[in-house]
């Protein structure tokens, strides 16, 4: 009786494992889909000759987007808005609709035209700008950091002066004109604080559970409690 008695402890404290590591794979699960592409957005890209530049001409310009009003399955209604933003070049200026993103570490946004989502643009930091952008802000809060406007020089106009946004839409890639190649973006910010700080955690309370295992087990196998428990189960 005390070997069965051993089995089930074991048998209990993997499921304890297993019930532990339920909401670990779900926060896991939640960051990946963070990063899930939202290939309508594409479908609203429109190059502008300017963007907003305060609160007042932002609401305006995301009035007139209505992206609220597209039609698609990446996001809430109210999650999916408004952002007008540099191009890759650094060159043009473009309004889209895309799925809001806290941005973390002090850089600009862009949205990458191969994964469709918005992400950091490493190459465009607005710590320097006035105002400072801080640590964590709203991609819709982008029109307060002049450095993220800040055009360089154009070259990639047609001869007729028009930049056009050319869809490839038997491809899974997208291509603009005027537009350069990105390369792969990097891994987001904020998995790379969460993940290790969630592996940290998993690996304490793992620990925790296996020397109370350990130490349960030890109790049920000492010789007094056999002893016992054979009086009881003759």
């Amino acid at each position: 009786m005390a070997r069965y008695s051993l089995l089930f402890d074991q048998k209990s404290c993997r499921a304890k494992l297993l019930f532990i590591f339920a909401p670990i794979f779900s926060v896991i699960s939640e960051i990946e889909s963070k990063s899930i592409i939202c290939e309508i957005s594409i479908n609203t890209f429109v190059y502008v000759n300017d963007c907003p530049r305060s609160l007042e001409e932002w609401t305006k310009a995301s009035d007139i987007k209505q992206c609220y009003n597209v039609p698609q399955n990446c996001t809430s209604s109210e999650q999916f808005r408004y952002h007008c933003l540099l191009d890759p070049s650094n060159q043009r200026l473009f309004e889209i609709c895309a799925t809001e993103r806290i941005m973390t570490g002090q850089f600009c946004p862009k949205f990458n035209i191969h994964g469709f989502r918005l992400e950091n643009n490493y190459a465009r930091p607005c710590v320097n700008s006035t105002p400072s952008c801080p640590y964590h802000y709203s991609s819709t809060d982008v029109y307060k950091y002049k450095n993220c406007y800040q055009q360089e020089s154009t070259s990639n106009e047609n001869s007729h002066g028009i930049t056009t946004v050319s869809i490839l839409r038997g491809n899974t890639s997208k291509k603009s004109k005027g537009m350069h190649d990105e390369p792969k973006p990097p891994f987001p910010v904020y998995a790379i604080i969460i993940i290790p700080c969630v592996c940290v955690a998993t690996l304490i309370i793992i620990l925790i559970f296996v020397i109370k295992c350990l130490v349960k087990k030890r109790r049920k196998g000492s010789p007094r409690n056999i002893h016992e428990q054979e009086a009881l189960n003759p």
